[in-house]
């Protein structure tokens, strides 16, 4: 039996607009823990086309993904080991 070759994995999940903020999506990386924050681009829909925008700028390539039923999140699967997870458009927030 051939072994599956280990991934990266991110979540990304849609934030609400607030009364200081306006929609956003979280993106976090599960293998080091590290989460950004990024404004909601009105000229992307759905929560897919918002997270693959940030990963085609960052540099990452997302080789699969998954939606786990009712749960309100994607998840995300890259071999990029190397690229840092960082804000694209201005720091909201990142968590370390």
């Amino acid at each position: 039996m051939k072994t599956p070759k280990h991934k990266r994995m991110f979540t990304v999940r849609h934030l609400s607009a607030d009364d200081y903020n306006g929609a956003r999506s979280m993106i976090t990386d599960t293998r080091n823990q590290k989460s950004v924050v990024h404004s909601w681009n009105y000229s992307l829909s759905g929560l897919e086309n918002q997270a693959l925008f940030i990963f085609e700028k960052l540099g990452i390539k997302i080789e699969g993904y998954s939606e786990p039923t009712g749960k309100g999140y994607i998840c995300l699967f890259s071999s990029d080991f190397k690229t840092t997870l960082r804000n694209t458009d201005g720091i909201i927030k990142e968590d370390n």
